[in-house]
């Protein structure tokens, strides 16, 4: 073997190997640029979407109020003033009812009559008639008339009732 033989390999790897780490630093600063720019990016939607005073806007009321919604259902009770029949349903559903008598504990049938009982009031479901009574405050009833409904009682009260916040386990 001559010297020449021997140079020519060593020189090859030491070129193989200055490619290897050129390729290596390429990469290694592009992996570094990807998160860079995600971060340069979230950083102009923070200031774009204006989320600080968003945040300082924020009711937290609102959103737990959301949260439970989001795995939670609600339960219909219907009056259809056209056959006076009085319909309990999960909400979204025509096909999830109660059956007659099945309903929640928080509504009872007496007669031809379905009270609702909710934690700020109680509601009457009767045929032609709903009655809202709140302690405290005048009786309101509604009646269906051709142009929609008609208030009995206090007809600028404004009826909006929120489920109470829980402690969550």
């Amino acid at each position: 073997m001559t010297s020449a033989t021997r140079t020519a390999p060593i020189a090859q790897v030491a070129l193989i190997e200055a490619r290897a780490q050129a390729l290596i630093r390429k990469r290694s600063l592009r992996a570094m640029a990807v998160p860079a720019g995600i971060l340069a990016y979230l950083v102009y939607v923070f200031f774009a979407f204006d989320l600080a005073g968003l945040a300082g806007r924020a009711r937290l009321d609102n959103a737990a109020l959301l949260m439970r919604d989001f795995w939670s259902y609600k339960t219909h009770v219907t009056l259809d003033n056209r056959s006076d029949l009085v319909t309990t349903a999960i909400e979204g559903s025509r096909k999830m009812t109660y059956p007659a008598g099945e309903e929640p504990a928080w509504i009872t049938r007496e007669g031809s009559a379905t009270r609702v009982e909710i934690p700020q009031a109680e509601v009457v479901l009767a045929p032609g008639r709903v009655e809202v009574l709140r302690e405290g405050f005048t009786p309101i009833t509604i009646l269906p008339a051709r142009s929609g409904i008609t208030w009995r009682g206090s007809p600028a009260a404004r009826i909006g009732f929120r489920p109470a916040p829980r402690a969550s386990i």
